[in-house]
């Protein structure tokens, strides 16, 4: 996706012009997923709290910053750093149950698991010693 949306920027001389475009995209599906789903009943935004339409804002960071940063990184760099950063906020949101989460405390194993990902993404991005 990252790639896609780097050639996407390029193409139209405009990187929030991609973010744009593939924005409008979205909500278009979105928008007719919904209506074949639930049809014409809106749901009731007034007790929605602002904190859960963070994930929008992290969507269009995602899309925007990405791309940017695969090409001077990489792209498979870029890709394994957004893996890193989503295990370690799943690791934090499970280790105190935030955001309504089931608390899953962190053990020795997955302690474990997590640094052999710390350890991949820095041979990954580390450039070769001569």
């Amino acid at each position: 996706m990252a790639m896609i949306n780097a050639n996407l920027g390029v193409q139209l001389g405009s990187p929030i012009g991609a973010v744009l475009i593939l924005s409008l995209v979205a909500t278009t599906v979105a928008g007719l997923l919904f209506l074949a789903v639930e049809g014409f009943a809106m749901p009731n935004f007034d007790d929605v709290s602002r904190g859960h339409m963070t994930p929008g804002l992290l969507f269009l960071f995602y899309i925007f910053v990405v791309p940017l940063a695969a090409s001077h990184i990489g792209f498979a760099n870029a890709i394994v750093l957004v893996l890193l950063g989503q295990l370690t906020s799943a690791a934090v949101i499970d280790q105190f149950g935030a955001l309504g989460a089931p608390q899953s405390p962190l053990t020795p194993r997955r302690v474990l698991g997590f640094s052999c990902m710390v350890i991949g993404a820095y041979l990954s991005i580390s450039k070769p010693v001569n």
